[in-house]
């Protein structure tokens, strides 16, 4: 009887190491696959904000015939990349607005925002 125990008991030992080192390699196949969905989801992002940016091309050259008429100095201009003390994140600069604000789009969403000069920094 404990000849069979000593079995099972030496049996059950080495499987538990045999799976500990599969844990251990399934944690860098983690790591992994985190990089590739990562660099996957800033190309889908990028593409999603060439689309956007692309199709809102017309509209942005009208209202920026428009801004030009006013008298405004703007410290940045358009392409600009700034980081936004309000909005916690990496802008580009797209446009200008009458009230001397500037648009922004989001690196990270593409969403396009309002920025004022004083929230506003050089990346």
């Amino acid at each position: 009887m404990e000849t069979v125990l000593s079995i099972f008991a030496l049996i059950w030992s080495v499987l538990c190491i045999i799976l500990f080192f599969k844990i251990w390699t399934m944690t860098n196949d983690v790591a992994e696959i985190k990089t590739f969905l990562t660099q996957k989801e800033r190309k889908q992002n990028t593409e999603f904000i060439d689309t956007a940016v692309n199709t809102s091309n017309a509209i942005e050259i009208e209202e920026d015939a428009d801004i030009q008429q006013t008298q405004h100095t703007f410290k940045f201009s358009i392409g600009d990349i700034v980081r936004s003390s309000v909005f916690w994140g990496v802008f580009e600069i797209v446009g200008f607005n009458e009230d001397g604000t500037y648009k922004i789009k989001s690196k990270r969403t593409g969403e396009i925002q309002v920025g004022y000069e004083d929230t506003l920094k050089l990346k």
